[in-house]
């Protein structure tokens, strides 16, 4: 288990790193900008499960995540007009993310789990631009 968490900490701080190298925030519209922004929510989230797993041993739902010291000291917050579902299993062994932007008219929504690989996507009815 503790190998699982450390690989998974070492592929979002490579994901974060490369995120952050891709290029800057001016270049983008206003959308990217919010998608990256829920990205980097993701990011965040996934950091703190793992750093929860480590203290405890055991993934947790958002309910008890947002309640840790760890999500306390990293300051996280959800951007605005955002849903959110956390969900660990019953033994603490695997957790889920879902991360949907409500404001969005695609309904762009984040994915990942305890691997730590961040998925995105949008409805297939959804035109795309």
């Amino acid at each position: 288990m503790k190998r699982i968490m450390l690989a998974a900490t070492v592929l979002v701080l490579i994901g974060l790193y490369a995120h952050s190298a891709a290029g800057s925030p001016g270049q983008e519209s206003p959308q990217q900008t919010r998608r990256s922004l829920l990205i980097n929510t993701a990011r965040q989230i996934i950091t703190a499960e793992i750093s929860q797993a480590f203290k405890t041993g055991k993934f947790e739902d958002w309910n008890m995540l947002q309640e840790s010291d760890v999500v306390h000291k990293m300051g996280l917050q959800l951007p605005p007009q955002t849903e959110l579902r956390v969900l660990a299993d019953s033994e603490g062994k695997h957790f889920s993310l879902a991360l949907k932007d409500a404001q969005d008219t695609c309904l762009y929504t984040i994915f990942s789990d305890e691997s730590g690989v961040v998925y995105h996507g949008q409805p297939v009815n959804c035109p795309t631009k």
